[in-house]
């Protein structure tokens, strides 16, 4: 046994965990959410606007007369063709919106959360309107 005092002092080896770097939202699936849901609103706008006035007005008149004539059409032109507009462009939205969803999914180092949801959202609506459009298409090829 050697009885010599302690010669050479070992420093203690520390061990530092670093935490996990926090990772930031994706600003591309922020704005692919924030699309999502501004196109929501606005088809269920454009159902209740449209619903409303089917009731009211083109409803009454069709069933009086048994159809539109050219100036009653007229007068509620400027009005459907807005209610026109508006669709296509929440289509043109959703599509934009899947878009950048996809592309926030890809993005490296960042959350997926809004992506995804963003993503998942617009990509709800195309799928409605592509089984309305093949339920459309059936229904006349019967």
């Amino acid at each position: 046994m050697d009885n010599q005092p302690f010669s050479e002092v070992q420093e203690p080896i520390i061990v530092r965990h670093e935490a996990p770097p926090v990772l930031k939202h994706s600003g591309l699936g922020i704005a692919s959410f924030i699309l999502a849901i501004i196109t929501i609103v606005l088809v269920v706008a454009l159902i209740i606007v449209t619903a409303v006035i089917a009731k009211d007005e083109l409803a009454d008149i069709a069933l009086a007369q048994g159809n539109l004539t050219e100036g009653q059409i007229k007068e509620f032109a400027p009005l459907l063709i807005v209610i026109t507009l508006t669709f296509f462009g929440s289509v043109i939205l959703s599509l934009i919106g899947a878009i950048l969803g996809i592309v926030g999914l890809l993005q490296k180092n960042r959350k997926k959360l809004f992506a995804v949801m963003g993503t998942l959202l617009n990509s709800v609506g195309w799928i409605i309107i592509i089984i309305l459009i093949v339920a459309g298409t059936f229904s006349n090829m019967m």
